[in-house]
């Protein structure tokens, strides 16, 4: 019995590997996706527009990169916890919005650089703020419901 859920374990888990693989992506962008995130679980791979997406777990978080069809990286977008982020971002956050409970944090960082996209709640409702990697709340909008 014990053989039979190794041997069946294996297949699934061999399956699941070539299904993400996906044969179809360019190996110039496997390569850049290999050298910049050698460590990373590959979901899955998907065309989008003129990219590549790539979804996968590295470091424990799920993240995307995008991908040129040349291969070269675009940028990535990253689940953050609160307590990942930067201390003078959660003091930005802090400052400004000092009773919001964070329900989502997307870490985005591409030729522009760095900015954090966090989904906060008060009283008053939902928010959308775009922070900088120093702190500063650039754009804050209320999400309509």
């Amino acid at each position: 019995m014990k053989k039979i859920f190794l041997i069946l374990s294996f297949v699934i888990v061999a399956g699941l590997y070539t299904a993400s693989a996906d044969p179809g992506v360019d190996p110039r962008v496997r390569q850049s996706f290999q050298r910049e995130f050698p460590t990373a679980r590959i979901l899955k791979w998907e065309k989008n527009g003129d990219y590549l997406k790539a979804t996968f777990v590295f470091n424990e978080n799920r993240t995307e990169a995008w991908f040129s069809n040349e291969g070269e990286l675009q940028g990535t977008i990253r689940c953050l916890l609160y307590d990942q982020l930067p201390f003078a971002v959660m003091r930005g956050i802090e400052s400004r919005f000092p009773s919001a409970g964070i329900i989502d944090i997307l870490e985005i960082t591409n030729s522009n650089g760095t900015s954090y996209r966090i989904t906060a709640e008060s009283k008053k409702g939902k928010f959308l703020l775009i922070a900088t990697s120093g702190g500063e709340v650039i754009k804050a909008g209320k999400i309509k419901m």
